[in-house]
């Protein structure tokens, strides 16, 4: 089932994917887009991309959720089998929480069997948007990540919301971001969970 923002979110990490890099894993290199379907099974991932960090290929997959996800650290471990099964690369995995909404699941994801001899641990790497503060995005520089800003503890001040829109409207080459940039102050608005 397709969600509202992941049309939007996806084209703004395939727009420049590079940027996305940048503030998830500085020092890495973008390479490619890959699929976000796996051939294993019938799932779809929110974003799928190639890098080079210190010389070595990997990849990044990023899944976007509005809403917290009591089971989104399994999810995760499961996406991250199998895309490394499919492209024989390592992955880290990113859950970027939009929306404030309970308890996020922490990494690691630990598997212990009854005699408390540990089986599995499982790191992955969570990002709460509303932890943020504009600056922290505002400061990258990176204009794809700006209809986050809105999302961001005090991102929907008049002050921060007319300097993101401001530095959108200098850039109408990419009219897609400030139409996502304006559904996430008006998203925060109503529910104050932002």
């Amino acid at each position: 089932m397709v969600k509202p923002y992941d049309a939007g979110l996806k084209k703004l990490v395939t727009t420049d994917p590079q940027a996305f890099i940048r503030w998830l894993l500085p020092g890495a290199t973008f390479i490619q887009l890959h699929p976000q379907k796996l051939d294993a099974v019938e799932l779809e991932l929110d974003i799928l991309i190639e890098i080079i960090i210190n010389g070595a290929r990997m990849l990044i997959h990023i899944e976007f959720q509005t809403r917290n996800d009591s089971s989104m650290a399994e999810c995760l471990l499961w996406y991250n089998v199998l895309v490394r099964r499919q492209y024989k690369l390592p992955v880290l995995s990113f859950v970027i929480y939009l929306l404030r909404d309970g308890e996020v699941p922490q990494s690691p994801l630990v598997y212990t069997l009854p005699t408390n001899q540990e089986v599995l641990r499982f790191h992955f790497v969570n990002v709460e948007i509303n932890k943020l503060v504009p600056e922290n995005i505002l400061n990258l520089n990176e204009l794809n990540l700006l209809p986050l800003v809105p999302l961001t503890r005090g991102g929907t001040e008049r002050k921060v919301v007319e300097q993101t829109i401001a530095t959108l409207e200098q850039h109408p080459e990419l009219p897609d971001l400030s139409l996502i940039a304006l559904r996430g102050f008006m998203a925060c608005a109503p529910t104050r969970k932002c």
